[in-house]
């Protein structure tokens, strides 16, 4: 991949800040232009003791759900973090895993097949009938899906909300971003509730311009959310880890299979 494969593509990311480092440096070393449309913003939780509170009893638990690299970050600078170490972490992706790992967690699984919620249900740790109780670290709002279907399996959860996703902020510089777009662009999806939050924020222009991007979606759901919003897709990527996301972009401009 030596060639810049993407040089003359603008390449939309909707992370925040926080997360979307990994991304931007994936498109610029393959040429691409990175256009940041943050559709989140990501902040510590309201009441930090109540969410070290929260993490204490999740990391009690036998396996923890970790579901985003941001719940990583948050968790660590909570005190109970320090418990972490021995603990056993159930990943919702190859984002999630990598950040634990960074993080000094030694026992991490990640799916096996799909890098989202319903993939990790399938991996037979989850499956285990000896599983009575898991902790899971997220935020307000975050992988209802995992509670519900563990909830009919008889698994009780310790949730920790350890940090808040909120909307994004979006000024003059966003939306000229999105205007000085002249040359084929491509949109890395990876938020279902990110692309809500812009559909909302966006004036009318903008948005259909974002619409006329190749969408890049990290998982079926994820693809399914944007056909119906109007996109065209692309390939979905392998998981949400930025060198997945380039390579499906990669392979959709070059078409290789």
């Amino acid at each position: 991949m030596s060639l810049k494969i993407l040089r003359g593509w603008y390449v939309i990311l909707l992370r925040p800040a926080l997360t979307r480092g990994a991304l931007v440096r994936a498109v610029t070393s393959q040429g691409g232009h990175p256009v940041c449309i943050p559709g989140l913003r990501l902040q510590a939780a309201a009441d930090p003791q109540v969410a070290d509170q929260a993490l204490a009893c999740a990391l009690r638990a036998p396996l923890v759900l970790v579901t985003s690299p941001a719940a990583v970050h948050f968790a660590r600078r909570l005190p109970s973090w320090r418990r972490a170490a021995d603990t056993r972490f159930a990943a919702v992706g190859g984002g999630s895993a990598q950040a634990l790992r960074r993080a000094g967690a030694r026992d991490v699984i990640q799916p096996i097949s799909r890098q989202d919620s319903d993939g990790l249900l399938q991996h037979p740790v989850l499956q285990d009938d000896m599983l009575a109780s898991v902790g899971l670290l997220t935020a307000p709002g975050g992988r209802g899906r995992l509670i519900d279907v563990l909830g009919q399996r008889g698994v009780s959860v310790c949730r920790a909300d350890v940090y808040r996703r909120l909307p994004p902020r979006l000024d003059r510089r966003h939306l000229h971003a999105l205007d000085a777009i002249d040359g084929p662009s491509a949109l890395l999806h990876s938020s279902a509730e990110a692309l809500v939050n812009l559909q909302v924020a966006l004036p009318s222009a903008c948005w259909h311009r974002l619409i006329g991007a190749l969408l890049i979606p990290s998982s079926a759901r994820l693809a399914a959310q944007a056909r119906e919003l109007g996109f065209q897709l692309g390939p979905t990527a392998e998981s949400a880890t930025a060198i997945d996301m380039v390579d499906a972009l990669i392979k959709a401009r070059t078409g290789v299979d």
